[in-house]
């Protein structure tokens, strides 16, 4: 499984989903959302849905399992935001000082 074909919530939920609904990391497989069974658009609209609804409710398959897990995410979608630490060289800057074209 690659990045690119499936949902990337890593740097949030902890995990990468692909299209079938298999949990990289788990080892487990996302059988449903909510009451509904598992589709990514329904993955993604519940993960968006969890600024006024903070938990979400998946129906996984671990083994020969039926398992229901709560993700309570209460503060709507997330990402990794880079902050400079103004105290540090600023090594971006370097690396991309060769990119850089002079007029």
């Amino acid at each position: 499984m690659s990045r690119e074909d499936s949902i990337d919530v890593l740097d949030w939920v902890g995990m990468l989903v692909d299209e079938e609904g298999s949990v990289q990391q788990a080892g487990m497989k996302v059988a449903g959302v909510g009451e509904y069974v598992w589709s990514p658009t329904r993955f993604e609209d519940a993960l968006a849905d969890t600024i006024s609804e903070p938990r979400i409710e998946l129906l996984v398959i671990n083994g020969d399992r039926y398992l229901k897990r709560i993700l309570e995410l209460d503060q709507g979608p997330e990402h990794m935001v880079l902050v400079r630490d103004e105290s540090r060289p600023d090594r971006l800057v370097e690396i991309a000082a060769p990119l850089v074209r002079l007029e």
